[in-house]
């Protein structure tokens, strides 16, 4: 069989699954296993949401298989490396997370930065 002729992916599958993602710089800053893992499911789980992310810890530590408190230290990783925003919305209710793909890392020049400025030439 030549390789051009594989079928890499059951595309009947493929229709069914839902992917998550983690940005290559996520494990490029040294997050941990449990990190990466919460990532990858919230990406995989809500990633293409528009109207938000916000499961409670509970509900995540039962869909990964681990306690709440691995997931809390996992999110507040996330969160201190810049890949996770949280807000809080009360006492009682879940919070809402966003999930951040831009390495913070690298930070964007200022207009005035990237282009110099032709004034007075």
């Amino acid at each position: 069989m030549e390789l051009d002729d594989f079928n890499f992916c059951d595309e009947r599958a493929e229709l069914a699954i839902q992917y998550g993602r983690v940005p290559l710089w996520l494990y490029e800053v040294g997050a941990s296993a449990n990190a990466t893992h919460v990532y990858g499911y919230l990406s995989a789980k809500y990633g293409g949401s528009k109207k938000g992310i916000f499961p409670g810890q509970d509900r995540l530590a039962e869909a990964l298989n681990t306690s709440m408190s691995t997931v809390s230290r996992a999110m507040k990783e996330l969160s201190d490396l810049g890949a996770l925003q949280v807000k809080r919305r009360g006492q009682g209710m879940t919070n809402f997370y966003k999930l951040m793909w831009s390495d913070p890392r690298q930070t964007a020049p200022k207009p005035a930065e990237a282009m110099p400025s032709l004034v007075g030439v």
